[in-house]
C-alpha cells in the first residue's frame, strides 16, 4: 500500500474511534503486532502478537486498561512509506492521560507496530 492509502485507512479507522467503535482498529491488527507503550506507567512495556494485545491491554476486565478505551479524537496525520503518525487525544478518563502522537506501521494493510508516547 502506499503511504497516502496507509493514511486514509488509518483516517478511517480513527474516524470510528471518535464515535466510540474500536472494531476497524482490532480488525487492523496483525497477529504478529508489536505494540510498545513508552513511558513510566504499569502498561508501559510491549506487547507482542494480537492475543497480547487484546488480552493484557485491550479487552475489559483482564486488561491494564479500562473500558471504553477506544474514544480517539484525530487532529493530525503524517504519512511516509510504511509509517503513519496520528496525533490523537482521548475523551475518556484514561485516554485523556494518554494523549500523543503514536507511530503506526502498516503492511498490506495490518498494522504491524504501534508505538505510543504517554502525555499528560
Amino acid at each position: 500500500m502506499s503511504a497516502s492509502d496507509n493514511k486514509q485507512l488509518m483516517q478511517d479507522i480513527f474516524s470510528e474511534l471518535a464515535k466510540g467503535n474500536g472494531q476497524p482498529f482490532v480488525d487492523a491488527l496483525a497477529n504478529d503486532i508489536q505494540w510498545t507503550w513508552m513511558g513510566t506507567v504499569k502498561w508501559s512495556k510491549t506487547f507482542n502478537g494480537k492475543d497480547a494485545v487484546l488480552n493484557e491491554l485491550l479487552n475489559p476486565g483482564t486488561a491494564m486498561l479500562t473500558a471504553p478505551f477506544f474514544t480517539y479524537f484525530a487532529q493530525r496525520f503524517i504519512a511516509e512509506d510504511d509509517y503513519v503518525v496520528v496525533e490523537a487525544r482521548g475523551a475518556n478518563t484514561l485516554a485523556a492521560q494518554i494523549g500523543g502522537l503514536p507511530a503506526h506501521r502498516l503492511i498490506a494493510s495490518r498494522l504491524r507496530t504501534l508505538t505510543t508516547a504517554q502525555s499528560s
